[in-house]
């Protein structure tokens, strides 16, 4: 991760999300439930550095080591935002899901997490698609 500091302060900034993919990737090879510290302490640090809103350092670690999905969060209405947009929701979800496999199981070794994520994606598709039935024809 200082490697990566050092590239990314002295003039690689623009590939900031290169760098964090392959310091998953490097992180796979030795998971561990401190991981997820190390990530979240890089993340900071591309907040304090201007690389990443707070926002963005935010969502970024709770796409790959929260259980909830930031695909979800949003200010509207079931049946007049999401329900039209549902499949793409879904595929959002489903992208998210699998970064959650790379943060949680495969950097974390966090199984359990892991589950947790895995089920509540297939508990918002049931209750999704159950809502945008009800919603009826405004979908």
């Amino acid at each position: 991760m200082s490697a990566a500091r050092f590239d990314l302060e002295t003039g690689c900034e623009a590939r900031f999300d290169d760098y964090l993919v392959r310091l998953l990737a490097i992180a796979e090879g030795d998971p561990g439930k401190e991981n997820k510290a190390k990530f979240s302490d890089f993340l900071l640090w591309a907040n304090e550095e201007g690389l990443l809103s707070k926002r963005q350092a935010r969502e970024t670690y709770n796409r790959y080591f929260g259980v909830k999905y930031v695909s979800m969060i949003g200010e509207y209405s079931v049946c007049s935002e999401a329900c039209p947009r549902q499949p793409a929701l879904m595929r959002e979800m489903k992208a998210e899901l699998s970064d959650k496999e790379i943060g949680l199981l495969k950097v974390s070794g966090d199984r359990r997490s892991y589950q947790r994520a895995h089920q509540l994606y297939s508990e918002a598709e049931l209750v999704l698609e159950a809502t945008c039935m009800a919603c009826g024809p405004t979908r």
